[in-house]
């Protein structure tokens, strides 16, 4: 990709006061609770035993005529005992959770109505960033999140530092831009990967936080992969979408495919206006 997404490093800072009212921040923590409950995931799966497919499936819709968008659950890749694994959730979360040096961090992420970062301190769920956040990581001592925002045709997508102090929190915005739509990063040492679902500027992206170089990896020609998660073991970047596993080869280029569909759902499911059982042989690797 010749024109690489343009980020405007603006390092814009919001600051939010400490919330040590404890019946405000028990009431919150406590919202933020009931919402986790609703959504425990409820199925592991290993990516060693997907089916290995041929072609990519595309066009997927759970009956005729439907707009082929949103197929299946959400799901996240992670790396367990030196397996890549898959864990579902039964909707789209709107909140996530995260592990830092600063605490337990919880993401909102309304999309079109905002969202905001909270901390779990002390005194319950602490407001520490405003925006639509769905990643949080941290390198060299420092906590980032990510916000995107994809809508309609709006796509807005930033980098924040969170820093927390004894009497406020500081979000730093570091960049912004209004091409690209993040919706699943990793992160590696100094090298944060993430996948663009943006129409212009889809695609697996790199980005060194060293010295904010940004280089595009690769993409598929494929409107309708959503992809919601990705992990890099090794030389491997293992990306997911609807249903969809690509396992990219970062030396070589070499792409290959797997699906985690079971026969239940090749059953329930149509490709192109056809049922996916009727061709479904013709994408398995025999």
């Amino acid at each position: 990709m010749n024109n690489l997404p343009e980020l405007n490093y603006i390092n814009e800072t919001k600051v939010f006061e400490r919330k040590i009212d404890v019946e405000y921040s028990e009431f919150k923590l406590e919202l933020i609770n009931e919402r986790f409950e609703e959504n425990k995931n409820f199925e592991v799966e290993t990516v060693s035993d997907f089916t290995e497919i041929n072609y990519i499936l595309y066009n997927l819709t759970d009956e005729i005529g439907v707009w082929p968008m949103y197929i299946g659950n959400e799901y996240h890749l992670f790396l367990e005992n030196g397996e890549i694994k898959l864990k579902t959730k039964n909707e789209f979360l709107s909140i996530d959770k995260f592990e830092t040096s600063i605490g337990t961090v919880i993401t909102e992420n309304y999309g079109e109505w905002g969202g905001n970062l909270y901390i779990i301190t002390e005194y319950g769920a602490e407001q520490a960033g405003s925006g639509n956040f769905n990643q949080v990581f941290e390198y060299n001592n420092m906590v980032y999140a990510i916000s995107s925002l994809s809508h309609l045709s709006l796509r807005r997508t930033s980098l924040h530092e969170i820093r927390k102090y004894d009497d406020y929190f500081e979000d730093i915005t570091i960049f912004e831009n209004y091409g690209l739509a993040i919706s699943a990063a990793f992160i590696e040492d100094n090298i944060l990967y993430f996948y663009s679902t943006a129409e212009d500027s889809n695609g697996l992206y790199m980005y060194n936080l060293d010295n904010n170089q940004l280089e595009f990896i690769f993409k598929l020609s494929y409107p309708y992969w959503m992809v919601n998660s990705i992990i890099k073991k090794e030389n491997y970047m293992y990306l997911y979408g609807n249903y969809l596993i690509i396992k990219y080869n970062l030396e070589t280029d070499e792409l290959l495919r797997f699906t985690n569909l079971k026969e239940e759902d090749i059953d329930e499911l149509y490709m192109n206006d056809v049922k996916l059982s009727e061709i479904w042989d013709d994408f398995k690797i025999k």
